[in-house]
């Protein structure tokens, strides 16, 4: 935004004027573009980082913080009038029970919650069964459970979080399936590590080869530089870590990869 600003006063003043500029003037022109452009950088490094919080608040909370925040926002809950308008209140409290892998009471609080059409609520839900049930995959729960998630992906067919989540229920079951599902999830978005990491570690098992790194060298780079910027503001540590390791084992960075997984 504020390159484009400063492309028009520059484009106007600078290039417009029938008069010539002297060199002294346009320097100083020069100076201004590089400082706006230094700004614009940190601008959208910040909003990234912001992003990346927003997503991931729970992480900055330990176990407790998340459950006396679940028992405040639950008595909020309890009190409304009409909880059937509160799906956005729950949605708050099972994005933070889902941290602490509290996969009971999502399921409790989203079951009301089936029929409202909501991507995330389907995605939610089935992410919760499946991991409950996760003892028994062939049983009816754990099905539903993919069901809702193959739901949700039919209202939002680019919600890589469902698709992902649907790739990790048929790891145990059908490795093709689940790299799918990864695939699906990685052409969206291939700045996610999560579906990146799945992806090419199901790709390898799957194929029992590692052919894929030969031409994936700039994917690989991208995943860590994604692990990195988590790294940097502290989320999913130490899995970020070890992501990282991975990668750069995959890169041929060796002793960079050793000091991830130490650091882990």
């Amino acid at each position: 935004l504020l390159q484009h600003c400063w492309s028009v006063i520059q484009h106007d003043n600078l290039y417009k004027p029938s008069i010539k500029i002297p060199d002294k003037i346009k320097r100083q022109f020069y100076r201004i573009a590089a400082i706006l452009e230094d700004a614009d950088f940190e601008f959208k490094n910040s909003l990234e980082f912001l992003s990346i919080y927003e997503a991931n608040y729970g992480a900055y909370m330990t176990a407790q913080e998340i459950n006396d925040k679940i028992n405040s926002l639950e008595l909020v809950y309890d009190t409304a009038p009409d909880k059937s308008k509160e799906l956005k209140l729950i949605l708050r409290i099972v994005k933070l029970a889902r941290a602490v892998e509290k996969w009971d009471l999502n399921i409790k609080l989203l079951t009301d919650f089936v029929n409202s059409n909501n991507s995330s609520a389907l995605r939610e839900l089935g992410l919760a069964l499946y991991k409950y049930y996760a003892k028994n995959p062939t049983g009816t729960k754990y099905q539903q459970g993919q069901k809702y998630l193959e739901e949700a992906i039919k209202l939002d067919p680019e919600d890589t979080d469902a698709l992902t989540c649907l790739g990790g229920s048929w790891k145990k079951l059908d490795l093709k399936r689940a790299l799918d599902c990864y695939n699906r999830s990685y052409n969206v978005n291939p700045d996610d590590t999560y579906t990146g990491v799945n992806y090419f570690i199901t790709n390898i098992t799957l194929n029992k080869n590692i052919d894929i790194l030969d031409y994936s060298l700039p994917a690989i780079k991208n995943i860590i530089k994604m692990s990195e910027e988590q790294i940097s503001v502290g989320i999913n540590v130490p899995w970020a870590y070890f992501n990282n390791g991975l990668f750069k084992l995959f890169s041929k960075e060796i002793n960079e990869s050793l000091h991830n997984y130490l650091l882990g």
